[in-house]
């Protein structure tokens, strides 16, 4: 569980955007993410799978448990740089 909401890229109608990912629209209050992410970053990668047309975000996500340690690889456009982070899985 990260406790976002998000569009995969992927499968998105705009054809002029070449990245693949998940595009952050909205951030739980009790996500582990809560102060990391914020709307409008981009998850690229979790551990070393791409987020693509064939791997969702919800998929890979779905390959782990609770109490997991992933590492989550994202655009973070407020700072227009690509971050590592890791995350306990809830």
């Amino acid at each position: 569980y990260l406790g976002i909401e998000y569009i995969n890229l992927s499968n998105s109608l705009t054809s002029d955007y070449d990245k693949n990912g998940a595009l952050i629209v909205g951030v739980q209050k009790n996500s582990p993410l809560k102060t990391i992410l914020s709307n409008g970053d981009i998850i690229l990668r979790v551990n070393s799978d791409n987020i693509n047309g064939n791997k969702n975000l919800t998929n890979l996500i779905q390959e782990y448990s609770p109490g997991d340690k992933i590492q989550i690889t994202f655009f973070d456009t407020s700072q227009d740089k690509e971050e590592k982070i890791e995350v306990v899985l809830k």
